[in-house]
């Protein structure tokens, strides 16, 4: 999907590619969606794995849905930091250099 976004402004257009790098660093979630949409299969098979019943406790106490919606809110705000300090970068060190 984020190659699709950027790929509509022929991977010039700065606004279209930083809403597909918003999109791309969300694929770092995936790990984690177990724990939300399988909850029960996921703290049934982690028991099943060898983790102690303490570990899933705590783990389930620590992962409310809220928490899933905070790291996904959170993905996005460091990458527009991200994408702001790469923005800089590029006109300080390539625009200047007379490359682009």
């Amino acid at each position: 999907l984020a190659e699709v976004i950027a790929g509509i402004g022929k991977f010039r257009n700065n606004k279209l590619n930083i809403l597909s790098y918003l999109f791309f660093s969300q694929n770092l979630l995936g790990g984690f969606l177990p724990i939300w949409i399988m909850r029960d299969y996921f703290f049934a098979d982690t028991l099943e794995r060898g983790m102690s019943a303490d570990f899933c406790n705590t783990l389930e106490a620590m992962t409310p849905i809220w928490v899933l919606f905070l790291m996904i809110a959170g993905t996005v705000i460091f990458a527009l930091i991200g994408c702001m300090i790469g923005k800089r970068m590029f006109k300080k060190h390539f625009e200047k250099a007379g490359m682009v």
